[in-house]
């Protein structure tokens, strides 16, 4: 029984970091919240320039969480071993 989950669990490690589903849900993610925040705001306060306000910052934020994840996304582990070779640590962590 073991093995086949831990199979399943590795095939999901080896899946990309970054794909297209990401972005389809940031943007309406951010979008719905931050709408929702801003029309609970308006009609709890009695103004109306919040609900647009939370649109748009809904909008800025999924944007903003796409470029994190799929610009400054690491792209394999050969970058962490040079950046612990530049560290001063070997792949085995020892001290060169």
């Amino acid at each position: 029984m073991d093995q086949g989950s831990g199979s399943k669990s590795q095939s999901l490690s080896a899946m990309p970091t970054s794909n297209g589903s990401h972005i389809v849900g940031y943007l309406p993610a951010g979008v719905v919240v931050w709408g929702g925040i801003g029309i609970l705001l308006d009609s709890w306060l009695g103004t109306s320039f919040l609900t647009p306000a939370g649109l748009v910052l809904g909008w800025v934020l999924g944007c903003y969480l796409t470029y994190i994840r799929v610009v400054r996304t690491p792209r394999s582990d050969s970058a962490d071993a040079q950046t612990e070779v530049h560290a001063g640590m070997g792949r085995e962590g020892k001290s060169l």
